[in-house]
């Protein structure tokens, strides 16, 4: 049965492949679809990537729906961020942050415990991670004397001339100060030192949320199946090189970044809860979360 699904899932890519050129951006669906607001909190992210592969292989007209993507979280039926804060949660679009430590060379000795009492900088691309990262710290005992946030630009600038030992950085950011620097390393993937957690979240109710839900699952299968040239020919920007994107994915895919389907388990939402320790803050699952949502997203994969 299992192999069966699979190979309808197959065939059903591939023909959404065929739909949008080979890779090119899909046509857009018929305006007889009905349209769904969707806010993204970290669009650029290497965490939202799911959302972009189902876009490019035209899955949401796939699944009869045309997708806006608003810049206002007040104008959204939908949103795609960090969990903790709109619910119910109805899918799982990435279980670790994109938030890495670099230098401006790599150090095989390097321990977290080192930026203990020492000012760190972190990238306005990590700002949705800050919690996290935070907690993590204090999960390793690491309390930095400061931490200080900049533009990419401002990290720029100040690191080709040395002027910072160490900075927190989405994995687009880090190919950014590579060119400043070639030699700059990453030290740590601080999104990866948790486990699983719910770092990029659907939630909210929508009689759409269903077909979007669906959507994004496909295109988890797809990114799970391919390999990162393959999904790099389908969403490459203009404006970064093949090779340095494909780096990207591929490193995102050994680390795990995104899940095999959209269901949030409840022993990823429950770790999040105690890393942040807001248990009595946050919901309990079975307030939080809508599994049938997903279960429904994953039970319409072609039989």
């Amino acid at each position: 049965m299992i192999s069966k699904r699979l190979q309808g899932v197959s065939l059903l890519l591939a023909l959404a492949l065929m739909m949008s050129g080979c890779g090119r951006a899909a046509a857009p669906p018929p305006p007889s679809y009905p349209s769904i607001n969707v806010y993204v909190e970290e669009p650029s992210s290497l965490a939202s990537l799911p959302l972009t592969v189902a876009q490019k292989l035209g899955l949401y007209a796939n699944q009869h729906i045309r997708v806006k993507w608003v810049s206002q979280p007040k104008n959204a039926s939908l949103w795609v961020e960090t969990a903790g804060t709109r619910y119910p949660i109805v899918g799982l679009v990435a279980q670790k942050p994109d938030a890495v430590l670099v230098a401006p060379r790599s150090d095989p000795h390097f321990r977290l415990r080192s930026l203990n009492h020492m000012p760190v900088a972190y990238s306005s691309g990590v700002t949705p991670w800050i919690p996290i990262i935070t907690a993590i710290f204090k999960a390793h005992h690491v309390v930095p004397s400061n931490l200080d946030a900049l533009s990419i630009g401002q990290m720029t600038a100040v690191w080709r001339d040395y002027e910072l030992p160490w900075a927190i950085v989405t994995l687009s950011e880090w190919q950014v100060l590579q060119k400043e620097d070639p030699k700059t390393s990453v030290l740590a993937w601080i999104g990866g030192a948790t486990g699983p957690i719910p770092a990029m979240v659907i939630a909210g109710k929508s009689p759409l949320a269903l077909p979007f839900v669906s959507a994004v699952n496909l295109a988890l299968w797809y990114i799970n199946t391919s390999s990162a040239r393959v999904i790099t020919s389908l969403v490459q920007t203009p404006t970064i090189p093949s090779t340095r994107e494909a780096k990207l994915i591929r490193l995102s895919q050994k680390y795990q970044m995104w899940p095999v389907t959209v269901m949030l388990p409840r022993s990823l939402y429950q770790r999040q809860i105690n890393l942040l320790g807001v248990q009595s803050l946050w919901p309990s699952y079975d307030l939080a979360v809508n599994p049938m949502v997903a279960n429904q997203a994953i039970n319409r994969l072609p039989e």
